[in-house]
């Protein structure tokens, strides 16, 4: 449990260290963890054993985080290191939206999918790589061409840019995981890289179309998304 927390749980504590020596802003900070800590927590997945009860331990390192953000969140502990580096607008309550059930997204793909379905990788890489790259992509793009310009005719919040930025990364990690699971053999039938980057493409157009709908929390909806498209055509 201690060597495969400390990839996760050693990145935190670096961009905790590059924030506080202000080479990192904090909303740089927020989404860097957000795109790194579930690509970090599924390189530690091959560490586990074949034990049924390895994905309820890989499990509990996300779930010990959405729990934090529960507890921060409803003010039973007072953490304003945590509200400060993770909400947004740096009110505890906003612990209880997308920080904690980011937490919760990771454990329901390690507990039901695991690195034996193909819905987790994607599912995973959709809610990180994607959805932090659009958040990404979006304010580049906007901060560059300002006012309007390439907005979504149906969330003007969202851009053409973001959108794409969503796709692509979303697109190249879940390829790169589904390809390293397979090899390992986690799947029940061996894979074509064709056959995966079909469902790579698949699983990231959903993430992408679902991210930039109005109203919808992508931390539930994108990994949901992403990883049942994905398995439309792997298993």
């Amino acid at each position: 449990m201690l060597v495969t927390s400390s990839l996760p749980l050693g990145l935190v504590a670096c961009t905790e260290a590059l924030k506080d020596s202000n080479r990192l802003t904090a909303a740089s900070a927020r989404k860097f963890l957000h795109i790194v800590t579930g690509l970090a927590f599924m390189l530690t997945w091959p560490l586990y054993s074949d034990d049924p009860s390895a994905r309820y331990l890989a499990a509990a390192l996300p779930g010990a985080m959405a729990l934090r953000f529960l507890l921060a969140g409803l003010g039973v502990t007072h953490e304003a290191r945590l509200v400060a580096g993770t909400a947004r607008t740096g009110q505890r309550q906003e612990l209880l939206a997308g920080p904690m059930l980011y937490g919760l997204a990771h454990v329901a793909l390690t507990v039901v999918a695991w690195r034996s379905s193909p819905a987790a990788a994607a599912g995973l890489a959709a809610l990180c790589a994607g959805d932090g790259a659009a958040d990404v992509g979006g304010r580049l793009w906007a901060a560059r061409m300002g006012g309007q310009a390439g907005r979504l005719p149906h969330n003007k919040a969202k851009t053409w840019a973001g959108s794409c930025c969503c796709l692509a990364a979303a697109f190249v990690s879940s390829l790169a995981y589904l390809c390293l699971f397979n090899s390992l053999g986690y799947y029940q039938q061996r894979w074509s890289v064709a056959r995966l980057a079909q469902a790579s493409l698949l699983s990231s157009w959903a993430a992408a179309a679902l991210e930039s709908l109005p109203g919808l929390q992508d931390n539930l909806v994108m990994p949901a998304g992403a990883g049942l498209a994905a398995l439309l055509l792997v298993r």
